[in-house]
């Protein structure tokens, strides 16, 4: 009796380890596909990044290309929307900048001063873009003479040093393209950029 207990206990321990062991093969399985997962993620987040950089570069070559053309503004905005598969581009200018820049900047382009009182409330605090879904962000406003209410966005500061000179709204009927808290070093080199462009035709650069 006495073996055939050892017998069996030694059966239930194989048994266990063979349990066991099964376990840990199918957990390693498991944390193995979730890697391959978040691997295959960061190569697309990768070659996205890399797309929108690509498309930085040709987009900077063609707005210095054709910033002293009349057409600029025009340009810059199908560029931006071309280059970045974007449902809605608006560069605006503001008035008192505007003003004072004879024919540089067409009348559309600029903000009348209730939006322009608005437009710099977005900045008090910090000149970084806002980005996020359209209904949650203050400027409601912007999109309604744009017929986009829908969809996500990124609202991107046009700057000659601390001085905000206008805007650069990106709209997307993606709801995910532009969200709180991403990363923005793409839209704030573009800002950057046109800035740069929109200064040299006012005459501050």
């Amino acid at each position: 009796m006495k073996n055939t207990g050892e017998n069996e206990n030694g059966i239930a321990s194989q048994e266990n380890m063979a349990s066991f062991a099964h376990y840990q093969v199918s957990s390693y399985q498991k944390k193995i596909k979730a890697l391959e997962e978040e691997i295959k993620n960061l190569i697309a987040i990768g070659k996205e990044n890399e797309r929108i950089w690509e498309g930085t570069c040709q987009l900077t070559e063609e707005l210095l290309k054709n910033q002293a053309g009349i057409n600029f503004f025009d340009a810059a905005e199908q560029g931006i929307g071309r280059y970045f598969h974007l449902s809605l581009v608006a560069i605006r200018i503001l008035g008192k900048h505007a003003s004072s820049s004879h024919p540089a900047i067409p009348e559309k382009f600029i903000l009348n001063a209730p939006e322009e009182k608005k437009v710099l409330a977005l900045w008090e605090d910090s000149l970084s873009p806002l980005c996020g879904k359209v209904e949650t962000l203050p400027v409601e406003w912007l999109f309604l003479p744009l017929s986009f209410s829908k969809g996500s966005s990124a609202i991107v500061p046009l700057t000659d040093g601390e001085e905000v000179l206008g805007m650069l709204v990106l709209g997307s009927q993606d709801t995910e393209k532009f969200f709180s808290g991403m990363g923005t070093v793409f839209l704030t080199f573009l800002g950057r950029i046109l800035s740069h462009l929109i200064s040299l035709r006012l005459g501050k650069a």
